[in-house]
């Protein structure tokens, strides 16, 4: 379900964020709060505490935004619709290895678009 470190960038590359925008709830660790103390303190005040599976964990914030086709949706703390991700060079392991395209929507999406494939017009 995840994604090299060396392709995170296609997020950016591709001017995706798609997971930032879900709601989904991303978790970090000791070790990335620790690194953000020392280096991008700021980082901190986006950060929550919440119990997930009888378990309380560290997590990025959501705030409500306005999308370009103004929708309002809940997005992470440090996502703006024209700047893409804030913390992009310094975010969770959890976000560097994310991929969507696993996720149940993308993956109905993908099947919704084969379906619908013109199987005579595809070269072989």
């Amino acid at each position: 379900m995840f994604m090299e470190r060396a392709t995170s960038n296609y997020c950016l590359e591709h001017d995706c964020g798609e997971c930032c925008v879900r709601g989904w709830s991303v978790f970090v660790t000791e070790e990335e709060i620790a690194w953000w103390k020392e280096n991008r303190p700021e980082i901190l005040k986006g950060i929550t505490s919440g119990v997930f599976n009888n378990e309380r964990r560290k997590v990025l914030k959501k705030k409500k935004a306005i999308s370009p086709d103004d929708k309002v949706q809940e997005t992470c703390i440090f996502y703006d619709y024209q700047e893409k991700c804030l913390i992009h060079e310094v975010k969770p392991e959890m976000c560097k290895k994310f991929s969507c395209i696993y996720h149940p929507f993308f993956f109905l999406r993908f099947l919704h678009q084969l379906s619908h494939l013109d199987v005579d017009k595809i070269e072989r």
